[in-house]
This record gives structure tokens, C-alpha cells and sequence, in this order.
């Protein structure tokens, strides 16, 4: 595990309202005109600004208002999110920054600033200023917070065996114990090894010597990140901590070159953010660039290659608090990955949660060895942050078998290398379904852990033990269609259709809803949910309360033998001639392979209403 030196700032040994808690802490959304500069520097900046010699300059990361709202982003699939998530923080702070740059060009003009380096990930910015200039930023009505950029040191890695030698290895090799323990060869057997799914790790780096590694690298110009400008190509080079970054991407993907299959997702790619220098430090700064160049690595927002997966291994020093990137995973999420981080090896403590893995939008993994035992220093407890259990989910992180630097192997223990296990598991996943959601992501990796401990979430495993087949049959694909015969009808007159709801996916779906909101002045006669539910109408809208839908069972090549289906039956009188508008939505508490195919709409075309006269014959 990786470990951050502590900052010196505010944070809270527990928080059961974390929204307030993060308001206040970061000063977004809190901060008037009228409000002193003062109140606008994080703790630790004051003490740096008083410090600081004559003639020197600080190094401060600025936090603008309003950040983006990304819950707007409603793209019906993945890559469609992510460009339209980035372009929208982009536009934010493109927008938002513009107010500053007056300011910013006379203090530049005057010397007071040496280095600026714009963000977009959140609206705001690093500089290198004067301390004139900091605190006349502090007074600017556009700034919410002013926090401190620090050094980071990585410590000593942990010990680990000797190195194994390499051997050159075939495709028939078996898995090691720690993979077929979380069950993915199970998923391998069904074709899904990661195919088309890209894998990031936020590390020391990779060493790109290793023959298990290197066939898998995305490659070009979108695939490697130095914030320090030291490697022009993968390397792990991070002082004593060399060779962390390459052990925890072989439990992602490597190979069985070496004798045995030693990788999650094996046929996946990779890319990597070297976010320490080959000193073992980085800072802050850094760390924010490389999680906003993880959202564009080309640098341009039309091309959709960030990645599916990022995995972090890497920690703060001290159990608290500390929402320092909780907006970068914010950003993440909105595009569909899951931020998974390392929980920590600050056990065997209770209430040993660190940051950034317990803040509200990462995802903790614990680690556990063969026999469910607990890794003893893996961190546990309620996470500082919002009081939740943590970590979320263990993997095995016990004597694990891993590439390591040089082209060899070697085995190693800790939460770093219990993190790739999961991440390795959601390429799997994504491989199978490539428009899940993060938050899905989440829901299916908790929802399918198996009990490592006592029944149910407990403070030292979580909900239990991740397992890659459990995971994929967790999750269900339902769809819904809406049909109407002709389309049309005379206003006044009751038009009967019918609402088809069917479940592709694998898993039994429980608790299925549909709702109907029906155009505006449309009349409900009635509806029926036929064998399968009820259904209710109030406020303009019908909703119908489904029975669980089993999963569908596949045949050869794909083929489906059995699709589970349910039919709701709903007929309403339109008031008044035009084109009227049906919105249909269904939705359950279970994971769902693809949203986009969850609502559904049908346009009913509504004649003037038409009294036809008997005509009558008479005799000649």
C-alpha cells in the first residue's frame, strides 16, 4: 500500500451528515461576496503564508463556484457520457474562470505569479503566486476555498518474498488460488476475459519490461501520464516503493507466462498515471492532473478514451476524513467508472477508514487471505466520512503471487494488491455489459459478496468477499416497449395499449415498476397488469408494481430459450386533437445491464372526432 504523508488540514473523526460536512470543509456553494478572505483558506494555508520568506512564493490550488452539476448528464450510453461530461466540465469552468483573468494577468505582468496550471476535473486551478496575490484571489467573490499543495512522500513498501523467476508460458496454464478463488475463471468459460475493456491504475508506474505486460499496453499517445515529466514511456521508478505500480497491474492483467494465470482480466489493456516521482514524492497538484487526464487522454474531448476501470492502491497517512478528490471521483463516476481504491493498512484497529478511499464516491477493498482470515492490517471500521461501512468489499490480499520488476514475479501481501482483484472483476463485468453504470457497478459487487465473516455487513470484511459469477448474475437488462394498434385515434374515444416489459439478463429481477406518465389532460379508464402485477393511477401518472421476472437462459451462440416477459394493458381517452406524447419507464433495486433501454416513448396521433349520418335510400 502506497501512503500519502498527512496534510494539515480540517477533518473530523466521524461525520454522520457528510453533505454538510463537505460543504462547510471545501467552502463550494458556501462562500459569499461579503464573506473575509480569511474564511476562505483552508487550514494550513495561513500558517504557509506567514512562514513563508521574503520574496518566496506558495504554491495554493483554487476552488471556483458554482462546480458542475453532472446529474443533467443523461447520455444513453457510455461513451456518449463520457464526452458529454467533459465538455461540460470544460464549459464550466472555461465559463467560470474568466472572471479571474484580469487579476491574473496584471499580478503575472507584475512577477507575482510563477506557475498556473488550469483545471476543468473540478472549476479551479493550482498557481504559484505571492502571497499578495493569494489573499487578493481569497477576497475575489468567485472563489470558494484556497487549500495548500503538499509534498507526498511514499514510505518503505511493505516486505515481500524473493523474486520467482520468469518461465515462458503457454494458454492452457491454471489460475492461481486468489483468482479462482473470486470465481473469474468461471467468467473466462462463458468468453469474457476483458476483451475491449481499458484498465488504469494511478500508481509508481510500469515497468514495461515484464513479457506478462507489455502485450497489453493501449499504446499511442493516450495511454501513459508523467505529471513530472521524467518518463516519455511506461516506467516504475518511485524510490524504495520501485516496482508497486507493476505488482498491482499483474493482478489485473497479467498472463500465465509464468506458470500460472496471475491475472483478473487477463485480455484487457492497460494504461497508466506514474503520479510519483522516481524520488518516491508527488504532490497534490499532480495527483489532480492525473485523474483530469484520465477523463481525456488524447486531449481532445470528441474522442472517447478514458478508461473503463482505475484502480488506486494508494492512500493518506492518517485515519480521518479528507474530501480532497472527491469532486475528480465525482467526475469518474458520472462517465461510468467506479473509483476502486485500496482500503488501507492501518488495521487492526477499529475506525482505521482512511482517504480518499472513504470518501462517498470511492469504492473500499479490504483484504482477506485464502481461508476468509483477515489481512491483519487491513484498515476497518465506519468510514470517517459518512459513518458507512468499510471497507465496502474484501478480496484476497495474502501471499499473492505478481509480476514484479525486471521480469520476474514475486508474492506480496496488503490492500494494494486486494484492490485489483475488484478492479479486475468490474472489466469482467463490463466486458459482459459495457453501459453499466458505477453506481450499478457498486450495487453488484455488494449485492453478489459472499460472507467472509458473520452474516451480513460487518467493520472488518464489509458485505463479504467479492466473486465474479455471483456479480454477473446479480445483474439484470431490462427493457420496456410500448405498442398501440394503428397509432391513432378519434378525440374522445378510448385507445387500449399495451406496455411489454422483458428482462434479457441473467439475474431474477425483483421488485419491477412501470410508470406511465400519461400526456397532459388524457383521461385513465383503467389499467391491467395482467398475471404479473397491479397497477394504480394518481397525479397523472399510472404506476404498475410488477412480480419478479426471471432471468433469461441463453442457448448456443447467444441464443435465448427462455426470455421472461410481462404485459401491462392501459387504456385512456385523449380530450382534444394533436400529437400526444406517452412517456414509459420501468425500473427495480437491482443492477441494470443498460438504463438506455428502460424508458420508452410512443406518440398517439388524436383525429378531430367524426359523427357519421345514416345515409337512407328512398324509392324512385
Amino acid at each position: 500500500m502506497i501512503v500519502l504523508s498527512r496534510f494539515r488540514y480540517l477533518c473530523l473523526a466521524g461525520c454522520s451528515v457528510c453533505g454538510i460536512f463537505f460543504g462547510l470543509w471545501w467552502g463550494v456553494g458556501t462562500a459569499q461576496a461579503g464573506d473575509p478572505p480569511a474564511t476562505k483558506l483552508a487550514p494550513g494555508v495561513q500558517t504557509a503564508l506567514d512562514s513563508l520568506p521574503p520574496g518566496d512564493m506558495l504554491t495554493v490550488i483554487v476552488y471556483l463556484q458554482p462546480q458542475t452539476d453532472l446529474s443533467a448528464i443523461t447520455a444513453p450510453n457510455r461513451d456518449a457520457r463520457v464526452v458529454q461530461v467533459v465538455k461540460a466540465l470544460q464549459a464550466q469552468a472555461e465559463a467560470s474562470q474568466q472572471s479571474l483573468q484580469p487579476l491574473l494577468s496584471t499580478r503575472r505582468a507584475a512577477g507575482q505569479i510563477a506557475n498556473f496550471i488550469p483545471f476543468w476535473i473540478f472549476n479551479g486551478f493550482a498557481i504559484t503566486a505571492a502571497p499578495e496575490t493569494i489573499y487578493e484571489l481569497a477576497a475575489h467573490p468567485d472563489v470558494a476555498r484556497i487549500r495548500l499543495n503538499e509534498s507526498l512522500t511514499v514510505p518503505a513498501p511493505p516486505s515481500v518474498a524473493p523474486p520467482l523467476p520468469s518461465q515462458t508460458g503457454g494458454t492452457l496454464n491454471p489460475p492461481a488460488s486468489n483468482i479462482a478463488r473470486i470465481n473469474a475463471p468461471a467468467l473466462w468459460n462463458q468468453g469474457f476475459r476483458g476483451q475491449g475493456i481499458v484498465i488504469a491504475t494511478l500508481d509508481t508506474g510500469v515497468d514495461m519490461s515484464h513479457y506478462a505486460i507489455t502485450r497489453t499496453w493501449r499504446g499511442e499517445n493516450n495511454s501513459w501520464f508523467d505529471p513530472y515529466d521524467e518518463f516519455a514511456t511506461p516506467a516504475d521508478a518511485a524510490g524504495l516503493s520501485s516496482g508497486h505500480g507493476t505488482r498491482v497491474l499483474g493482478v489485473l492483467i497479467g498472463d500465465d507466462a509464468g506458470g500460472t494465470a496471475i491475472g483478473v482480466a487477463p485480455k484487457a489493456q492497460w494504461i497508466a498515471a506514474k503520479i510519483f516521482n522516481q524520488r518516491g514524492t508527488g504532490d497534490i497538484v499532480a495527483f489532480h492532473q492525473a485523474f483530469q487526464w484520465l477523463l481525456d487522454p488524447d486531449g481532445n474531448p470528441d474522442t472517447p478514451d478514458a478508461p473503463h476501470v482505475v484502480n488506486n492502491s494508494w492512500q493518506f497517512e492518517k485515519p480521518e476524513c479528507n474530501p480532497e478528490f472527491e469532486l475528480d471521483l465525482q467526475a469518474l463516476r458520472a462517465v461510468g467508472i467506479l473509483p476502486i481504491f485500496a482500503a488501507g493498512n492501518n488495521g487492526p484497529s477499529f475506525s482505521s477508514s482512511v482517504s480518499p478511499a472513504n470518501n462517498p464516491s470511492a469504492f473500499a477493498v479490504g483484504a482477506i487471505d485464502n481461508q476468509n482470515q483477515v489481512y491483519p492490517e487491513s484498515s476497518r471500521g465506519l468510514s470517517h466520512c459518512d459513518l458507512s461501512v468499510y471497507p465496502e468489499v474484501v478480496a484476497p490480499g495474502v501471499n499473492i503471487r505478481t509480476t514484479d520488476l525486471n521480469g520476474q514475479y514475486t508474492t506480496v501481501s496488503g490492500t494494494s494488491i486486494a484492490a485489483p482483484h475488484a478492479a479486475g472483476v468490474l472489466a469482467l463485468l463490463l466486458n459482459a455489459y459495457p453501459n453499466l453504470s458505477a453506481a450499478d457497478q457498486a450495487v453488484a459487487l455488494i449485492r453478489s459478496a459472499v460472507d467472509a465473516a458473520a452474516p451480513g455487513a460487518d467493520i472488518d470484511t464489509g458485505y463479504g468477499r467479492i466473486d465474479a459469477l455471483a456479480a454477473y448474475n446479480a445483474i439484470t437488462d431490462i427493457a420496456v416497449g410500448v405498442y398501440a394498434p394503428g397509432g391513432e385515434v378519434s378525440a374522445g374515444r378510448s385507445l387500449t395499449y399495451t406496455i411489454v416489459v422483458t428482462n434479457y439478463g441473467p439475474a431474477l429481477t425483483a421488485a419491477v415498476t412501470v410508470t406511465d406518465a400519461l400526456p397532459p389532460g388524457a383521461t385513465f379508464a383503467w389499467a391491467n397488469g395482467g398475471n404479473r402485477g397491479d397497477c394504480e393511477q394518481g397525479g397523472g401518472v399510472v404506476t404498475c408494481t410488477l412480480e419478479a421476472l426471471p432471468g433469461g437462459v441463453y442457448g448456443t451462440l447467444g441464443t435465448f430459450n427462455f426470455i421472461a416477459t410481462a404485459t401491462v394493458t392501459i387504456a385512456v381517452t385523449f380530450p382534444s386533437p394533436g400529437a400526444m406524447l406517452n412517456i414509459v419507464r420501468v425500473t427495480s433495486t437491482q443492477p441494470d445491464a443498460d438504463r438506455a433501454n428502460n424508458v420508452a416513448t410512443h406518440t398517439v396521433i388524436v383525429r378531430h372526432f367524426q359523427a357519421y349520418l345514416p345515409v337512407v335510400l328512398k324509392g324512385m
